[in-house]
């Protein structure tokens, strides 16, 4: 979903928390290695909270309740000032708490075929098929993964092109050259989608389009 910040909407959809204490490469251009790190950046973001140390320092200082929390965390005296250091670490393990691993869908996996519906397994069957191909991505259990790649995403209309990792490191792997990004067109991924709904209700293709 679109991530709020400050200011209104952020150029990047916020990822999920789910399972982020098994990933040791976050955000979505990999620019992380650690929660702790990654917990800084939505703090001090401009088109995000927009904060500084000293303001997250000087907020939570000024309840009394967070001040003694913090003392019982970390195992040290009340009158210590909060620190950054605390906060992130705090989050990092808050985050690393937000575990999904006993799901219906985990259940499933473990052999309980009761815990999804017909039409749930048929959704699954499609997920993990060739012509969605989600699975290829998306792998379970977490449904995630470290890999970096260039998925051909859309630009936004009105908004510089998002190069994501591309733009951080001289790869050429990563960075999306002029003909995946023609692929990454409204048009073209309309047609893919007629594509795999036709296949999903057992029509036929034309052989030259299913060999595009």
């Amino acid at each position: 979903m679109p991530a709020r910040g400050k200011d209104g909407i952020s150029r990047r959809s916020a990822p999920t928390l789910w399972n982020v204490g098994f990933l040791d490469r976050l955000f979505w251009d990999g620019r992380a290695g650690s929660l702790e790190v990654q917990a800084q950046g939505p703090l001090f973001a401009a088109d995000e909270m927009a904060n500084t140390a000293d303001g997250v320092v000087s907020t939570l200082e000024s309840n009394a309740a967070y001040r003694h929390l913090f003392s019982v965390a970390f195992g040290r005296d009340e009158g210590k000032s909060i620190s950054v250091k605390e906060v992130t670490s705090a989050l990092a393990a808050f985050e690393s708490s937000l575990v999904s691993l006993n799901s219906r869908y985990d259940r499933y996996a473990h052999g309980d075929s009761s815990s999804l519906s017909e039409q749930e397994v048929h959704g699954y069957n499609v997920f993990r098929g060739f012509v969605a191909r989600c699975s290829q991505c998306h792998i379970p259990p977490l449904f995630a993964s470290n890999d970096l790649a260039v998925v051909g995403a859309p630009p936004v209309p009105g908004a510089a092109y998002d190069l994501g990792a591309g733009g951080l490191q001289a790869d050429a792997a990563l960075t999306p050259s002029s003909a995946w990004r023609r692929a990454a067109s409204p048009d073209r991924r309309a047609r893919r989608r007629r594509r795999s709904r036709a296949v999903r209700s057992g029509g036929a293709l034309p052989r030259c389009r299913a060999a595009r």
